[in-house]
């Protein structure tokens, strides 16, 4: 794709696409005890992940490394959400060989990425998380027009303690604020009182396919919960089958019917075990009555007392006070705002990071 002159007395580097033959350098790129903490990239990396990575593409990933003397030592990779309401954005991260950190191989890596995200797929929002104490890597970002959106505590863990994370983003072909594209989430719907201290609260189950649908293409659910008002059945058929070993989900169930929902699903890289992603939703006749507490008093139960979490974290709408309320009323605190972060309803919308971390 392009060349990187480097330094004087180094070698040059060409930034290309990964081809098969990578995985050996990707396996002595990896293997690096040296390399800082990233979720993105997961140290002691056995050689048949690493081929198995290099040996399959997939569609919403771009991947670029920077070959010197026969050898990859940097890669980057742009990855892309596949909710359409995320359509215009996209996750960046790049790693560079300790030997070869400081020749501007990540600059040259994260510029390529760039160009292919706002020049080839018009995505309009980069986002990077960064170890917030890599204060390298992030000036890098900062030169490429990334700026700090949140700091989130104790998101990941590596060189034996809890460490913090720097979410970094870079917006462009966005208008200045333009408020008439930012609308507001609808008011509810006006509720008659729920006895909601006879709602059984149990885990998910095959029956409840039914009432889970109605919830999720609810319109006034669908704008703050990244669903879509023309979604299919078979949708979440396929949702409540494929569940994640380590997902867990409650129901609130009134009478026969399924009214709520909270799902807790943890990370998968290692160094994230200790942090859950946290989503609700109910229906848009039953908000208001303590559905949304009953169910966040069970999940944090069993966040704290069963599966050892330090950290749960959400992300919300900015114009949802009634969720705010309730996260803050369990712990959670704001730890960062995400501009333009979802389209739907007309409308674009802004979200907060918030998470709740143990003591």
């Amino acid at each position: 794709m392009n060349s990187d002159p480097g330094p004087a007395g180094s070698t040059p580097c060409l930034i290309r696409p990964l081809h098969p033959n990578d995985a050996g350098s990707l396996y002595n790129l990896l293997g690096q005890p040296s390399l800082p903490n990233c979720g993105h990239f997961e140290p002691a990396a056995e050689f048949p992940a690493l081929q198995e990575f290099a040996n399959q593409p997939r569609d919403d990933q771009h991947r670029l490394v920077a070959v010197s003397d026969g050898r990859a030592v940097g890669l980057s990779i742009l990855g892309r959400p596949p909710n359409p309401r995320l359509a215009h954005l996209g996750q960046v991260s790049f790693l560079v060989i300790p030997d070869r950190q400081g020749q501007e191989i990540g600059t040259n890596l994260l510029n390529a990425l760039i160009d292919i995200a706002e020049k080839w797929l018009n995505l309009k929002r980069l986002e990077a998380d960064v170890p917030a104490n890599v204060t390298a890597v992030q000036h890098i970002f900062r030169q490429a027009g990334f700026a700090a959106e949140a700091i989130r505590k104790e998101s990941l863990f590596g060189d034996g303690q809890f460490q913090d994370e720097g979410s970094l983003t870079r917006l462009s072909g966005f208008d200045a604020r333009d408020d008439a594209k930012h609308r507001p989430t609808p008011e509810p719907p006006e509720t008659s009182d729920r006895k909601v201290s006879e709602m059984l609260i149990q885990p998910l189950g095959d029956q409840d396919t039914d009432w889970l649908y109605e919830i999720l293409r609810a319109f006034e659910n669908c704008r703050s919960i990244l669903q879509l008002p023309s979604q299919e059945i078979w949708l979440t058929h396929k949702r409540i089958q494929e569940r994640s070993a380590a997902m867990w989900r409650l129901v609130a169930v009134a009478g026969e019917r399924v009214v709520g929902v909270i799902t807790k699903k943890p990370y998968s890289q290692r160094c994230r075990a200790h942090t859950a992603g946290l989503g609700m939703r109910a229906r848009t006749d039953y908000w208001g009555p303590g559905i949304g507490s009953r169910l966040m008093e069970r999940a944090m139960e069993l966040a704290d007392r069963w599966l050892n979490l330090t950290r749960v974290e959400l992300i919300l709408h900015t114009d949802n006070p009634a969720g705010i309320q309730l996260s803050e009323k369990f712990g959670f605190a704001l730890e960062g705002t995400k501009p333009f972060h979802t389209y739907g309803g007309g409308g674009w919308a802004d979200s907060y990071f918030m998470a709740r971390v143990a003591d």
